[in-house]
């Protein structure tokens, strides 16, 4: 993944597709990922249906999509069939991709791995947030985080645009 500008650039083999898109609460974001078309970030004003989404894709499947809306954060899985008809998968889209886009994590949600991903949280300060959540439940906010050895004020400083306490 390669940041161009103010949008992001995603490779998939030999193409290359540059997007930029508003970076706020109000947005959408949908990453498609098929054998076609590579893997696209799309932002939709509104809750966009499962439908929308591959038409915007221009991907057909065996059979009509369900109508149902696509959540926030998801990731599209195209799977190609013979007779290029297609079939899809929903999963939550990954950390790696919703950090480099700029959404914050729930720390309450976050697993081992995503936590390290955080500027300043390496492996052992990980496994101490999750083994203080583990304990006494969800982190409420900073002061929360900073009674973890390891997580001091400059290590909020380096994670506070990058995490929320809440969904």
């Amino acid at each position: 993944m390669l940041l161009v500008g103010l949008g992001w650039t995603f490779s998939y083999g030999w193409q290359f597709q540059t997007r930029s898109f508003p970076l706020n609460n109000d947005t959408y974001l949908v990453e498609v990922v098929s054998p076609r078309e590579g893997t696209r970030v799309l932002s939709f004003p509104t809750s966009p249906t499962l439908h929308q989404v591959l038409e915007a894709e221009r991907v057909s499947l065996l059979s009509d999509p369900p109508d149902i809306a696509v959540e926030n954060r998801t990731k599209v899985l195209v799977i190609e069939q013979h007779g290029g008809r297609s079939e899809v998968r929903l999963k939550p889209m990954s950390s790696a991709t919703l950090l480099g886009l700029g959404q914050r994590m729930n720390i309450n949600q976050m697993a081992f791995r995503d936590l390290t991903m955080l500027p300043g949280i390496g492996p052992v300060t990980a496994k101490r947030i999750l083994a203080a959540r583990q304990r006494q439940g969800t982190f409420s906010g900073v002061e929360d985080l900073k009674r973890i050895r390891g997580v001091g004020t400059e290590t909020i400083k380096k994670i506070k645009t990058f995490i929320t306490f809440e969904d």
